[in-house]
């Protein structure tokens, strides 16, 4: 019973320290994560300009392209005809077994 005793006196003089102990680190936390948040607006705030300013620069020095049509003098045949694949390799042979 004594022993018991002992042990609840224990606990009843560390949970105050705890908790001061653990309030104070909770604070400390707490700072750190505020700086960290800052920092990480300010770089995302940053990098946001960037990419506007990168965004301006890209469509002030944009031409605008041509689309590739075929000269008027070909005719839309002729065109077609330029598109169709050619075979790269040749037909295969039979097996000379099979020729005799």
């Amino acid at each position: 019973m004594e022993l018991l005793l002992v042990v609840f006196a224990l606990f009843v003089i560390a949970t105050p320290l705890a908790t001061v102990y653990l309030l104070w680190r909770e604070r400390i936390l707490r700072q750190q994560l505020l700086k960290l948040t800052n920092l990480s607006m300010e770089i995302s705030d940053g990098l946001r300009r960037d990419l506007l300013e990168l965004k301006r620069q890209v469509e002030g020095s944009a031409v605008p392209a041509a689309p590739a049509e075929a000269p008027s003098h070909v005719s839309a045949d002729h065109a077609e005809t330029e598109r169709t694949t050619v075979p790269v390799a040749p037909p295969a042979r039979p097996p000379p077994s099979s020729l005799q």
